[in-house]
């Protein structure tokens, strides 16, 4: 619950001043706070208890005042993991629908001082035109996949997720040096992400560093022992290597628990190939054809 509260206040934060945006924020992109017992959280109850029992009072005012915080509250509420888990700490698409309370609230907040200040005009103005530049400026953030990861990257520099991105993208652009630092970089953060695991046992496979390549996918497939993909390629890995009974004893384990999986008898065609058995990686390749 300690968390959920302190992604409130982070929450909070970006609406009323939408900088520094990411389009992820997994692991280790949120602090975790084990307890409600910190000042984080603390203050986030105490800003939610404040928000609620001012929109009570100002109803007298306004009524929007109140219909704003509950279509903040209600929705927010259901994807806040206050009340159960939903899968996922905070994502900025989860405050589509509570942002609309917020915009009622502004926009009732305006109006109220509006006919008590004269320089308000002066100050929504400000205020449009400030969310106005924000926007178009996150627009051209999504220009493709490529521009929105390195920009999230900059902002959220301690995502897995976005750390692997940007290593995918090294790679495509055939920076090879730069992806292996950013697999190291998210290994650091996460020495058990499968995904960087078998990404450096590929980059160093394609480098004919078997070595260094079986010692990644021996670590990955230790994470992700049923990932098909995984398997495949540390077979793969093996063939090349000649440790064929190693190849043919981890296949046969794989195939015990995915009995159905295409994939492992084109590895097995490939292994008995290798070994020069051609009617018994005819009969696979044929098997991984069905």
């Amino acid at each position: 619950m300690g968390t959920a509260l302190a992604v409130l206040l982070r929450y909070a934060g970006l609406l009323l001043v939408p900088l520094n945006l990411s389009s992820d924020y997994s692991f280790n992109s949120i602090h975790i706070y084990r307890s409600i017992l910190h000042i984080i959280p603390l203050i986030s109850l105490l800003l939610l208890s404040i928000a609620a029992i001012t929109s009570i009072y100002a109803r007298k005012i306004s009524p929007v005042f109140l219909i704003a915080f509950a279509f903040f509250f209600f929705p927010y509420i259901i994807v806040s993991n206050l009340i159960f888990p939903i899968g996922t700490i905070m994502g900025e698409r989860l405050m589509y629908l509570p942002s609309i309370g917020f915009v009622l609230l502004l926009g009732a907040f305006l109006a109220f001082l509006y006919k008590r200040w004269k320089y308000t005009g002066i100050l929504i103005i400000i205020i449009l035109s400030g969310y106005s530049a924000r926007t178009y400026s996150r627009n051209t953030d999504w220009h493709d996949d490529y521009t929105l990861t390195k920009i999230d990257y900059a902002n959220n520099p301690k995502s897995v997720k976005l750390i692997y991105n940007m290593s995918y993208h090294a790679v495509t652009r055939k920076q090879y040096d730069a992806a292996e630092s950013y697999m190291l970089e998210s290994l650091e953060i996460y020495p058990e992400f499968s995904k960087s695991l078998s990404a450096l046992g590929k980059l160093f496979y394609d480098r004919k560093q078997l070595d260094k390549s079986i010692h990644y996918y021996e670590r990955s497939k230790q994470f992700s022992p049923d990932d098909p993909e995984v398997i495949f390629d540390y077979v793969a890995v093996l063939i090349k290597m000649k440790r064929f009974a190693e190849a043919e004893s981890e296949l046969k384990r794989s195939l015990k628990t995915l009995p159905d999986l295409q994939l492992l008898y084109r590895s097995m065609g490939s292994l008995k190939y290798a070994e020069g058995d051609f009617l018994s990686a005819v009969a696979n390749f044929d098997k991984s054809l069905q």
